[in-house]
This record gives C-alpha cells, sequence and structure tokens, in this order.
C-alpha cells in the first residue's frame, strides 16, 4: 500500500469512500441522475464574472466538491470522445469489441445478451451520434459551465460527433436507395 503511513486512518478511509464514491459514479446506470444534480446545482449558482461569462465553479462544501469531481471522473472516463479522430476510433474499435465479447459470453450462458453487445444488431459504431447527443455533450456542457477552461473537450467531442453523422447519413442514403431499387 504506497499510502500506507502516508495518511492517517481518518484520511485513509475518506479518501478511500471517495474514490469508490467517483469509481461508481462512472456506471451509466447513474448518469442521468449525476448530470442533472450537478446542472441544478449549477443553476442554482451559477457564478457570473465581471465580463458577465460564466466564473469557474468552486464548491461550496465537500457535496459540491464530490459532485464536481463525479463530472470530472465521468468525463474522464468518456475522455477518447473528444480526443483527435485517429485516437477516437481505436478506442471505438476496441470498446465494440470489448462489447461484442461480453454479449458472446452471455449468449453462451444462456442469459439476456446487454444493450449494445448484441453483435448480431447495430453496436457501438453504429450508435455514436445519439450516444454523443444524449450523453455525451449534457455532460460535456455541465462541464464547461463549470470549468470554462474544458471548453477544448467539448469542441474535440462536437468535431468528433461530425464524422460519425456524415457516416451515419451515408449509411441512411445508402439504404433509401437500396429501398427504392426494390
Amino acid at each position: 500500500n504506497f499510502l500506507e503511513g502516508a495518511l492517517s486512518s481518518s484520511a485513509f478511509r475518506r479518501l478511500r469512500a471517495l474514490t469508490i464514491d467517483l469509481v461508481v459514479a462512472t456506471d451509466m446506470a447513474d448518469h442521468g441522475r449525476i448530470v442533472k444534480g450537478f446542472s441544478n446545482l449549477l443553476d442554482a449558482r451559477e457564478p457570473v464574472g465581471e465580463s458577465g461569462a460564466s466564473a469557474p465553479f468552486v464548491p461550496a462544501n465537500s457535496a459540491e466538491a464530490s459532485q464536481l469531481l463525479q463530472v470530472a471522473m465521468k468525463t474522464a472516463d468518456l475522455g477518447h470522445l473528444s480526443m483527435n479522430l485517429s485516437t477516437h476510433l481505436r478506442w471505438v474499435d476496441r470498446l465494440e469489441r470489448e462489447f461484442f465479447e461480453q454479449g458472446d459470453m452471455e449468449t453462451a450462458l444462456e442469459i439476456p445478451v446487454s444493450f449494445l453487445m448484441d453483435r448480431t444488431k447495430p453496436g457501438p459504431s453504429q450508435t455514436q451520434v445519439g450516444f454523443y447527443d444524449y450523453v455525451v455533450f449534457p455532460l460535456l456542457r455541465i462541464l464547461v459551465r463549470a470549468a470554462p477552461e474544458a471548453e477544448h473537450v467539448l469542441r474535440g467531442a462536437t468535431s468528433n460527433r461530425e464524422h460519425w453523422k456524415e457516416l451515419e447519413d451515408a449509411r441512411e442514403e445508402e439504404a433509401a436507395k437500396a429501398k427504392e431499387e426494390v
């Protein structure tokens, strides 16, 4: 334990509890609750600087600090979504392979296959536009509201979403043409 002797037992317990809280916050089951809760907090406090622009969010207590850290951890967990396109595409490929392998194991165990993990249905690479629109952008927008200097993260994600939208539009156009030919 690299922290042995470096922290008092009470400080270690607090750090451990915070670490567990932040890791659990990356679970997509709590995504909406975390985003809505932090958005509501920002709505109630909306700091405005002298220029009229949003000032960085400064937590008033440990609960607010925890909410900010949860948003930061969720953003880091989804970080590849705002990286340069080639890096992002490598991560999507890895993610899709991992999801499909899990789905294959679930099929072999004869249990219901989890969402996006059934290789006979559209996987992550075919559902990115919706993921950006309904999951990623709400998260990144509240991050930028709290920390305006994180705007580059939102810009990177926006650029990558445009790539996926172009692919989606091309698939839809191809499907429409095929339907017309029938």
